[in-house]
């Protein structure tokens, strides 16, 4: 059965292989385009003589027409490849066209379908000299079937989408991208598919290759929208290889999750007892050691809740690391002494805030802590 293909160019076969001879000159064949557009509708000879010569009278126009139909069936061995009197219609019954295949899936809301026959642009790289009128229809007509197949890729995409097939949407909108390199919403909507299939290098790829694009073809820079949309998704990136402050850097878990780090007061540089304390009354440095105790016995209660996680135990209402810091209180019986728990305090908590991969919190927010 003979085929004629148009998405990507413009092709003739009987049986998959390309048909030789007179009835493939591109003006034959570009007739055979037209005819496969219009379907079982067909086309009038008047419009036929209009597209392809215009340039001629009435007489030799139709001499050329006849002429061209005898060719044509000549050299495909098909005497009803064409049917019909005043309008002309391809005779399905022998021969097939990718245009035909598009509009009934088209019809039948076989999107897939569609999507897959189409190959390319309509009669991409086909051009025909002195025939201005069919380049016209050409292009209208190259133009429609763009957008109908980027309408079905939408529609793919969206339903992909939906139901959670991340990459299967990416495909979709892969394809859209492609049929028009030059559009930033395409090339936002594919970003945004890929780093919900968690495949941000992808993204970033599409962004760098569509900026090159643009600057090649227009010498404009690229569309801020798309510019942004990158910037947040480096963004993004840098954020998850930064340190985590959670229960979870504690311990390794299945995943090869690292262990944390166990942080003493060396690693911060926090002075002894009696460094900072070295004539003070024994009253004060009770409440030095009874502020050090405090921090110990939060940190201890985190580890216990990491632990206790680690173990399927089920997780405990508050999740963040942190060691909570708090007040020290003056068991001295000096009330001058006060000032110096409050300064103690304070430089405690400065000290810790330092240590890297550790949150120290106040007495203020243990409150929220104790509470929760």
């Amino acid at each position: 059965m003979l085929y004629l293909r148009a998405f990507g160019g413009l092709c003739l076969e009987n049986g998959g292989r390309p048909i030789v001879g007179a009835a493939t000159q591109r003006a034959r064949l570009a007739m055979l385009a037209l005819l496969a557009t219009a379907g079982d509708r067909g086309v009038s000879r008047d419009r036929l003589l209009g597209l392809f010569w215009a340039d001629k009278d009435e007489e030799h126009g139709r001499a050329a027409l006849r002429q061209a139909l005898y060719t044509l069936r000549r050299d495909c061995g098909e005497t009803d490849l064409i049917v019909g009197t005043t309008d002309l219609a391809l005779n399905r019954d022998v021969i097939g066209a990718d245009l035909l295949d598009f509009d009934a899936a088209l019809e039948a809301q076989d999107l897939e379908r569609a999507t897959d026959v189409y190959a390319g642009g309509l009669l991409d790289g086909v051009y025909l000299r002195d025939v201005p009128e069919f380049e016209r229809w050409t292009e209208r007509e190259r133009d429609r079937r763009l957008h109908q197949y980027r309408a079905a890729l939408e529609q793919l995409a969206n339903a992909a989408t939906a139901r959670g097939e991340f990459q299967r949407a990416g495909e979709l909108l892969t394809k859209l991208a492609a049929s028009d390199p030059l559009s930033a919403a395409s090339s936002i909507a594919l970003m945004k598919a890929l780093v919900r299939a968690d495949d941000h290098s992808a993204a970033l790829q599409h962004a760098r290759n569509y900026e090159r694009v643009v600057r090649a073809e227009l010498d404009v820079a690229p569309d801020p929208s798309v510019v942004a949309l990158a910037d947040d998704i480096r963004a993004s990136l840098a954020a998850q290889k930064a340190p985590h402050n959670t229960a979870a850097d504690l311990h390794a878990d299945r995943s090869g999750a690292r262990p944390a780090k166990v942080v003493d007061a060396r690693e911060a540089e926090i002075p002894s007892v009696r460094s900072v304390l070295p004539r003070t009354s024994r009253g004060l440095r009770l409440a030095l050691f009874a502020g050090v105790g405090a921090v110990v016995l939060s940190a201890a209660f985190m580890m216990f809740r990491a632990v206790r996680e680690a173990h399927g135990h089920a997780p405990l209402a508050y999740r963040r690391t942190a060691i909570a810091v708090l007040p020290f209180q003056n068991l001295s019986a000096e009330p001058s002494h006060a000032f110096f728990a409050r300064g103690l305090h304070d430089e405690l908590l400065t000290l810790l805030q330092r240590v890297a991969d550790l949150k120290a919190t106040s007495g203020l927010s243990v409150i929220g802590y104790v509470s929760s």
